[in-house]
């Protein structure tokens, strides 16, 4: 979504920072009404856009938390979120193969 945003804003001549952390502000400003000079209908676009990327974040760190509440009662998965690029959403799927395969 935000690669759709920043197409569409690129058009304007408006460059959006590369960079999740770095989009989602500029998503924000424009849902907030702090839009680039764009016009109205492109302005409508963009704000729904935002105001979506907005909101997949949000629930994505939801699920992320909740993976994290899960995974702390497990040794495995923990154990597993020390290898370098597993984190929880990796852990959970590993650790749910495994036990899959043993049943």
């Amino acid at each position: 979504m935000i690669n759709t945003i920043r197409g569409l804003l690129a058009e304007f001549g408006i460059d959006i920072p590369k960079g999740l952390e770095r989009a989602l502000p500029v998503a924000r400003q424009i849902v907030d009404g702090k839009s680039p000079d764009l016009p109205i209908e492109a302005a409508k676009i963009a704000g729904t856009l935002s105001q979506q990327a907005l909101d997949t974040h949000a629930r994505l760190r939801e699920i992320d938390r909740g993976l994290l509440v899960c995974l702390r009662g497990n040794d495995v998965a923990r154990r597993l979120m020390t290898i370098p690029g597993i984190g929880p959403v990796g852990a959970t799927a590993f650790r749910r193969r495994r036990l899959d395969s043993f049943s």
